[in-house]
């Protein structure tokens, strides 16, 4: 999972020089389902004891 972090900071960098819109969507899309499945994935876990 770190290195999903990585390369979404990598492509926010690149998007941020080149100044592509796509990938900000990209970027904010996959790291939103990412912090939401890892949010998701706890919350489930403490309802499980």
């Amino acid at each position: 999972m770190n290195n999903l972090f990585w390369a979404l900071l990598v492509l926010f960098l690149i998007a941020a020089l080149v100044r592509m819109d796509w990938v900000y969507y990209l970027v904010y899309l996959v790291g939103g389902v990412w912090v939401f499945s890892h949010w998701w994935i706890r919350r489930s876990l403490g309802h499980l004891t």
